[in-house]
C-alpha cells in the first residue's frame, strides 16, 4: 500500500510567508499559491489552523472537506486533495488567477447583458449539478464567483462551500447562515429553507453585475430597511438603469426574488430562461 506524503513533500509554497497570499480568513486561515514538487503545476492552498478552532468548527471544516470531495464539475472550484497534519489542514485546490467577480465590479463596474450571461450560464450549470445532488450552496455571493483570468471571456467558477450542506431528511435547513445581502427572506425571517435560497443569492448577484445596486437598497422609500423591503418583494428597478436593460432580464430577475420560495424559480426554471438561451442580445 502506498502511503501519502505530507504535505510539505508533496508542494512548496511559492515565494515567502508574506507573498502569495491570495485570501485570508478568520482564525488566521489563509489562502496560498503553492507548487506540486514534482510537476511544477500551481495551486491554491486553503491553510486552516484547527487547533485554533471549537470542536464545531473543527467539524464545520471537514464537513465542507466531504461537500467539496464529492464535487466534480467545471463551473464549481476542484479541490484535488487534502491534508490535516501538526494541527493544521491543507485543501489544495484549482488556481484562479483572476481574482473574483466582486473585485471586478469594483475596478471595472457593471457587465453588459453578453457578459452577464456567459457568467450566468456557468454559474446556473453549476447551481444546477449541486442541486440534482441534493446540496445546497448556501453562500453564493460576488466574492465567492473566482474567474480563471483576467481576460474578457469572464470564464468563472463557484467557490467556498464552508455553508453547503446536503439536505436533510427532515425536508429543509433552519440555520442561519450565509451573508446578510444575499439572504433570502426565509433565513433572516427564522424560517424553514432550502434550494430556493441559491436562487434568490443568484438573482441579487445578476441585478448588482447588471445594474450596480442592490435590488432592495432603494432610498427613496423612507421607513423600511434593506430587509424589511426584501421581505415584502419591493425590487428597485431604477428606470435610468432598467430603461436599457431587456425585459427578459427583468423577468429572469423578478422569478428569482419571489419572496414566497414556492413561487420562485427553480435551477431548472432559470436554466431554461429565454434570457439565459439568447445569443443576440448585447
Amino acid at each position: 500500500m502506498e502511503i501519502q506524503k505530507t504535505f510539505a513533500e508533496t508542494f512548496a509554497f511559492c515565494g515567502s510567508p508574506n507573498e502569495g497570499i491570495l485570501g485570508e480568513g478568520s482564525f488566521g486561515t489563509i489562502v496560498r499559491r503553492a507548487r506540486d514538487i514534482e510537476s511544477g503545476d500551481e495551486y491554491a492552498v486553503k491553510c486552516i489552523k484547527m487547533k485554533q478552532l471549537t470542536s464545531k468548527a473543527r467539524d464545520d471544516v471537514r464537513r465542507e472537506i466531504a461537500v467539496a470531495r464529492e464535487i466534480h464539475h467545471p463551473c464549481l472550484l476542484q479541490t484535488f486533495i487534502t491534508f490535516e497534519e501538526k494541527g493544521e489542514m491543507f485543501m489544495v485546490t484549482e488556481l484562479m488567477r483572476g481574482g473574483d467577480m466582486f473585485e471586478r465590479l469594483v475596478s471595472k463596474g457593471t457587465l453588459i447583458e453578453k457578459e452577464a450571461r456567459l457568467v450566468m450560464r456557468c454559474l446556473v450549470d453549476g447551481v444546477k449539478y449541486l442541486h440534482e445532488r441534493d446540496i445546497v450552496h448556501r453562500d453564493i455571493k460576488p466574492e465567492n464567483i473566482l474567474l480563471r483570468d483576467s481576460s474578457e471571456e469572464l470564464r468563472c467558477v463557484l467557490c467556498d462551500f464552508g455553508f453547503a450542506k446536503k439536505i436533510p431528511k427532515t425536508g429543509g435547513f433552519r440555520t442561519d447562515c450565509g451573508t446578510e445581502n444575499y439572504a433570502a427572506p426565509e433565513i433572516f425571517l427564522g424560517k424553514g429553507y432550502g434550494k430556493g435560497v441559491d436562487i434568490w443569492a443568484l438573482g441579487v448577484c445578476l441585478f448588482l453585475a447588471i445594474a450596480g445596486a442592490h435590488p432592495f437598497a432603494d432610498e427613496s422609500v423612507p421607513g423600511l430597511s434593506m430587509y424589511s423591503k426584501a421581505a415584502k418583494g419591493i425590487i428597485h428597478f431604477n428606470p435610468e438603469v432598467w430603461s436599457l436593460l431587456s425585459e427578459d432580464v427583468k423577468d429572469l430577475v423578478t422569478s428569482m426574488l419571489m419572496v414566497d420560495p414556492g413561487k420562485r424559480a427553480t435551477i431548472a426554471d432559470v436554466a431554461n430562461h429565454m434570457w439565459l438561451s439568447a445569443d443576440n442580445v448585447a
